[in-house]
């Protein structure tokens, strides 16, 4: 069988609604168990989706959750720089690990140049 992801319900991305989701109360408790190692708040995560309780907060374990409850959220490549971990097997802070400048802002400002890792663009 095929699989589906269905994370929003579609309803929200009418042109008519446009209700976007920008953060969810449960990233922002997974950044609360991060800052200051509270179980409390990775447990309010977890329970939801239910799972067992922690009863320690290790930055392992946040990392964890936040893959796990923020999948298909387009954060987990700046998870990895933001925690300076490395990306498929290459250095969080190589050059092609940036993101190009684009374009249409070099040609407007002269004193911009391309990041090191799209030279040739």
């Amino acid at each position: 069988g095929t699989t589906f992801y269905a994370k929003y319900d579609q309803t929200v991305f009418s042109p008519q609604i446009m209700n976007l989701p920008i953060i969810r109360y449960a990233e922002i408790l997974l950044m609360k168990a991060e800052i200051s190692n509270d179980v409390a708040s990775i447990n309010m995560v977890r329970t939801r989706a239910g799972l067992a309780d922690l009863a320690a907060v290790t930055a392992d374990a946040v990392f964890d959750e936040r893959r796990r409850e923020l999948v298909f959220e387009g954060d987990y490549f700046h998870n990895l720089k933001r925690l300076q971990q490395p990306i498929n097997g290459i250095a969080w802070n190589a050059n092609r690990m940036t993101f190009p400048i684009p374009r249409a802002e070099l040609e407007a400002n002269d004193n911009l140049r391309q990041n090191p890792g799209y030279a040739g663009l």
